[in-house]
């Protein structure tokens, strides 16, 4: 099954400096229709390597719920958040709700040759 598949993911959270911008709904000009086998699956997150899981909730509507485990101070924690994929141009935006927060941050995605990569927006 693909889902089971080590894929290595590449994600650069800060391509350049600057910090998250915000929108109070997800950015792009409409819901990107995605292929499940491009997005499924288990990925290593850089610099740590930690495992992250992705699972396509809606295709349709480019929607993903990523899945991995926190390591605080008080022990190991799984979180999860549902990844809104938007499209834009010839661009694939990604925008995901802050925790406890009425709004959403986003950055480009890329998705291509079994790695992952996200860019933020430079403020």
């Amino acid at each position: 099954m693909r889902c089971w598949r080590l894929r290595v993911a590449i994600i650069l959270l800060m391509l350049l400096p600057g910090c998250l911008v915000y929108s109070k709904v997800p950015v792009g000009e409409g819901p990107a229709s995605i292929q499940p086998k491009e997005w499924e699956g288990i990925w290593l997150g850089l610099p740590d390597f930690l495992p992250f899981v992705i699972k396509v909730k809606d295709p349709q509507q480019g929607i993903l719920r990523v899945t991995w485990m926190e390591r605080p101070f008080t022990g190991p924690k799984l979180e999860s958040i549902e990844l809104y994929l938007r499209s834009s141009g010839k661009w694939l935006l990604a925008s995901w709700k802050e925790e406890d927060k009425n709004y959403y941050a986003w950055g480009r995605i890329q998705s291509k040759e079994e790695r992952l990569l996200l860019w933020l927006p430079r403020v």
